[in-house]
């Protein structure tokens, strides 16, 4: 006996024109429940975080974020992930070279 997984919610953007239904969930303070859902092309006007989904709207570090749309907390995440990705890129050794690694093994 299989069991199906659960159907997914369909929501559909709040924007009052819109029909999307690749939308995000929107909070407004601490709830566990979305407030509301926002596709993409209509969640920062809302005032939402494109990244964490919370209203955001009227904090500084938003309104004039260095990636807008994101509040400070997801621009720090994405700043940190690059800064990640960069650390670890393969372009810093040569081709075949890598640390720690025997010679023979990439022969």
């Amino acid at each position: 006996m299989t069991i199906a997984p659960p159907e997914e919610e369909v929501h559909v953007c709040s924007h009052e024109s819109c029909a999307s239904t690749d939308t995000m969930p929107c909070y407004l303070g601490g709830e566990r429940e979305p407030d509301d859902w926002y596709c993409d092309d209509h969640i920062s006007a809302a005032g939402f975080c494109k990244g964490c989904g919370m209203f955001s709207v009227g904090i500084e570090s938003f309104d004039f974020s260095a990636i807008p749309g994101f509040c400070a907390e997801c621009v720090d995440f994405i700043h940190t992930e690059e800064a990640m990705e960069d650390e670890f890129d393969d372009d810093d050794w040569g081709e075949g070279e890598y640390p720690f690694a025997d010679e023979e093994d990439y022969q």
